[in-house]
């Protein structure tokens, strides 16, 4: 699915690559939102719409919706399920074979170990291309003088160090749903399911 999705693209370097690769994910993610029932209640709008649906010449990152009536009750957390549904669907089998190589790989580390690292690998390859963060924020950062296909070596060294590092002690990966979430995104405060990666206006829009 992913390499017929990407053969859409005119891929010259690395930042086409990159562009093409969000742009997927954002497909992905409202194609689930859509079987979730999610645009019953809300509307589509900004950059990334006209990118998708008008063919916009300039890559959006932000997708932007708006409820069709006002719900300050509103929240995104019962639609990521409907995502996870549709990435499992597609990806599911290839996931759990990059967890059984790596098992293999590895045969020193507990499954429930592999299974976790195997999360942090996705997530920070996911932050990482999503170039969302920017390290100038931090007061006498000094920017990293390299190219592209240099970061990339050097993301794979730090992955590879991480995967082999060894079993942590065991009953130290206990942690309440509410520190780690498996789904759904962060949590403020009170527990509520954040909007984190998606902007809503949950006022109607006229």
């Amino acid at each position: 699915m992913l390499e017929s999705m990407l053969r859409r693209y005119d891929l010259e370097n690395i930042n086409d690559f990159h562009n093409a690769l969000r742009e997927i994910l954002q497909e992905i993610a409202l194609a689930g939102l859509y079987r979730g029932g999610f645009f019953e209640k809300t509307a589509f709008y900004g950059g990334t719409c006209l990118r998708i649906f008008y063919g916009l010449d300039r890559f959006s990152e932000d997708l932007d919706f708006s409820l069709l009536v006002p719900n300050e009750g509103f929240f995104l957390d019962p639609y990521f399920q409907a995502i996870e549904a549709l990435v499992r669907e597609h990806f599911g089998t290839v996931m759990r074979r990059f967890v059984e190589a790596l098992q293999s790989a590895l045969p020193g580390l507990r499954k429930e170990v592999v299974d976790d690292r195997f999360r942090f690998v996705i997530g920070t390859l996911s932050h990482v291309f999503s170039g969302t963060f920017d390290l100038d924020v931090i007061p006498g950062h000094i920017a990293c003088e390299a190219s592209d296909e240099e970061r990339i070596q050097h993301l794979i060294i730090f992955l590879a160090a991480g995967l082999r590092a060894p079993n942590p002690p065991l009953g130290s990966l206990s942690a309440s749903p509410a520190a780690l979430p498996r789904s759904g995104g962060v949590r403020d405060q009170a527990g509520r399911p954040g909007d984190e990666g998606m902007k809503i206006r949950k006022e109607a829009r006229r």
